[in-house]
């Protein structure tokens, strides 16, 4: 069996996240071979329709990526697809910033919503960073508070408010 991606963690057992975000563990020692693919992760064809400015963010983007500041790539497992409320009632996706927050303004809907898998055979935690007050949150379809356990397999989260909250959301299975 093959995996590619990023490497998550390297130890007895060796983690790589795929382009999809699912993490395989594979036991260190039944690793017949380890190689940097000369193959990127980035679709074909994702720069074609980018404009020079577009170009250039990605550019600064790709080369600051994982060096310490703003691009710093967290080892933390974040919900990273989510969908994002309209004012006029409709959806649309939206991706967590490398640091894994989403800036409560993106939804001008006031909801969020994601649905993302846990992988492997334990029961996980998930644990959200939100301001405290005046958001409603619901993990399949029940209230949940700030961390929560969860089994492995396919969830969805949806989160929304009333009020004009501020601030970010931010939500890590561990």
């Amino acid at each position: 069996q093959v995996f590619s991606g990023m490497l998550v963690k390297s130890g007895e057992q060796i983690v790589i996240r795929d382009a999809s975000g699912i993490e395989h563990a594979v036991e260190k020692n039944r690793v017949a071979k380890n190689e940097v693919s000369p193959v990127s992760l980035m679709p074909p064809g994702l720069t074609a329709n980018l404009s020079e400015p577009e170009f250039l963010d990605l550019v600064r983007f790709l080369s600051e990526l994982g060096r310490d500041g703003e691009f710093l790539t967290p080892p933390n497992r974040y919900v990273r697809s989510w969908e994002a409320k309209q004012a006029d009632g409709s959806w649309r996706p939206l991706t967590a910033r490398v640091s894994g927050k989403i800036p409560l303004t993106d939804a001008p809907g006031r909801a969020l919503r994601a649905t993302f898998d846990v992988p492997g055979t334990a029961a996980a935690n998930i644990s959200m960073e939100a301001p405290p007050k005046n958001i409603t949150r619901n993990l399949d379809g029940k209230g949940f508070y700030f961390q929560h356990p969860i089994e492995p397999g396919s969830h969805r989260l949806e989160l929304d408010w009333a009020d004009s909250v501020t601030g970010f959301v931010r939500v890590e299975v561990q």
